[in-house]
């Protein structure tokens, strides 16, 4: 996926939520910041890409990361997705 896409679809990561925003947060006491981090990465995009969308630092969304791995109990980022993909969708 491209920059140019990437800033096309803002409201793929920022509107249309693809997991349910209150399983994230009922379940794993995520943050809004990390719920939408969560959407972002489930989606399939880089962190680099959810940092051009949500407009803050590569940084910023790494440490986001690192807070979601401790409140889910995994070592590494694929886990964490692997785990968040178990969580029920919205239709």
């Amino acid at each position: 996926m491209s920059f140019k896409t990437v800033q096309s679809s803002k409201t793929s990561l920022t509107l249309a939520k693809n997991h349910a925003r209150h399983a994230l947060r009922e379940h794993y006491s995520l943050t809004e910041a990390e719920t939408e981090v969560a959407n972002g990465l489930l989606t399939g995009y880089s962190l680099e890409e959810i940092a051009a969308l949500r407009k803050v630092q590569v940084g910023t969304v790494r440490h986001q990361v690192k807070s979601m791995m401790a409140k889910t109990g995994t070592g590494k980022q694929t886990d964490m997705v692997r785990l968040l993909m178990t969580l029920p969708r919205m239709v």
